[in-house]
């Protein structure tokens, strides 16, 4: 059942601020942290005296201000509540000022890589070359599904490897991700395409290894874990021609999923598809905490894909700076 929002705001934002709320509730964010957030932002401005509800640059700067002793992922998850809420204020036809999307401080200096669809395809032909080993009896069976399901469905690692054979729905196509980073369970439906594969892929592995419980299955008997990943991967790049910039730099399996954002946000432009119902859909199938977590995939997506950076713009404004373009490239 979704939860209610309490009718406790008092500025000339409260209207707007619980009907903003009552929506990302209904989309299925749990949002308790950026209602904690806007309901400080609320008594900030009675205290401030707001008498209209116009969010001005002046009145976002003052209130994003970094307080004494507060920490940079606090001062960060104000930004973004702040952010969102500017453009929910400008999807209702309101003045409001959209704070640039800036450099989360708690993230990593790590800068993600964008494979091209050619580099994706090269590294699927170099797992279809794989030959089974003992050391490793189903490897070359589990590497180019797994490999494909982490792109296709943007999944982590880890979601994809703990799957269990009921969780995947091979009549529908569906996927169910249990216990996934910040306890967040969610269902992910995969392409026609995929869907296919993952069924050719069941039928095989049932007669190599009929008795596990789960869809990547080790020679033990229990799943295949991330870090046998990691090394396939290296080598898969080795052979498509791919560069590597050195433990730590990438190019990483997590790659894939990034990969996936971009390429999602791209198609969804493409086909004319509302950006600001987008960026919230694409959180949820990738199973975000929040919708700050999936903001970075803009900046991303307008410079791997210059050609539809117009319409980003359109839609989000001085979110995507130019200074901050130049960076991302």
């Amino acid at each position: 059942m979704m939860k209610p929002c309490k009718t406790s705001f008092q500025s000339p934002f409260a209207a707007h601020i619980e009907a903003f709320i009552t929506q990302k509730r209904a989309l299925g964010y749990r949002y308790g942290a950026e209602e904690h957030q806007l309901r400080r932002f609320d008594v900030f401005c009675v205290e401030q005296k707001i008498t209209e509800p116009t969010l001005t640059k002046e009145l976002t700067e003052q209130w994003i201000e970094k307080r004494a002793g507060e920490a940079a992922k606090s001062q960060h998850l104000r930004c973004s509540a702040i952010r969102q809420f500017a453009l929910f204020l400008s999807s209702c036809g309101l003045a409001a000022y959209v704070l640039p999307v800036r450099e989360n401080t708690v993230s990593q200096s790590y800068a993600p890589y964008i494979f091209s669809a050619e580099e994706l395809e090269a590294i699927f032909h170099a797992a279809d070359q794989m030959t089974p080993c003992t050391v490793s009896p189903f490897i070359h069976e589990v590497m180019p599904m797994i490999l494909r399901l982490l792109y296709g469905c943007g999944l982590r690692s880890a979601e994809a490897c703990h799957l269990k054979k009921c969780d995947v729905s091979l009549d529908d196509g569906v996927l169910t991700i249990l216990n996934a980073k910040n306890e967040k369970d969610r269902l992910v439906p995969m392409s026609d395409s995929l869907a296919d594969r993952c069924r050719t892929y069941s039928e095989r592995m049932e007669l190599l290894c009929p008795d596990t419980a789960y869809f990547f299955p080790n020679k033990y008997g229990g799943c295949v874990e991330p870090f046998t990943i990691y090394p396939w991967f290296r080598r898969f790049l080795f052979e498509a021609g791919i560069s590597h910039r050195g433990r730590g730099k990438g190019p990483r399996v997590h790659d894939l999923r990034h990969t996936f954002a971009v390429h999602s946000l791209r198609k969804m432009a493409g086909d004319g598809m509302d950006l600001y119902c987008a960026l919230p859909a694409l959180s949820m199938y990738l199973g975000h905490e929040n919708i700050s977590a999936t903001e970075k995939y803009l900046r991303m997506t307008a410079a791997v894909h210059p050609e539809i950076l117009g319409q980003l713009q359109c839609v989000y404004g001085n979110m995507l700076p130019a200074a901050d373009l130049e960076v991302a490239q």
